[in-house]
């Protein structure tokens, strides 16, 4: 899907999935800067640790103390989590009005 997206849109990019524990991850990351890979997905266990290697963190991120989207600016890594806008943006597309509903969200990270 990803590679298909970057096609399409005249990108140089490729999308490339690695399997990374907890022990290796800060090397994953050193390896992103050093490679100048434009960015990352991080899944459980490593999106609740991944922030320790980071430069900076979205508010969002911060607040969720995770990060599943990892950009590379020139050097610099910022986290994201892209979980909730993801899901506020389904929602939306489907035509599910949530704004003053009350809503529970199950898990963190």
């Amino acid at each position: 899907m990803h590679n298909e997206a970057f096609a399409n849109l005249g990108l140089d990019y490729a999308y490339i999935a690695f399997e990374v524990d907890n022990d290796s991850l800060e090397d994953a990351v050193k390896g992103l800067r050093a490679l100048k890979m434009r960015g990352s997905n991080v899944s459980m266990p490593n999106k609740t640790v991944v922030h320790k290697y980071l430069d900076k963190l979205s508010p969002a991120a911060e607040m969720c103390k995770a990060v599943n989207t990892i950009v590379n600016d020139n050097g610099v890594l910022t986290g994201h989590i892209t979980d909730g806008i993801g899901y506020m943006a389904a929602l939306k597309d489907n035509h599910i009005d949530v704004i003053g509903k009350k809503m529970t969200i199950v898990g963190a990270g």
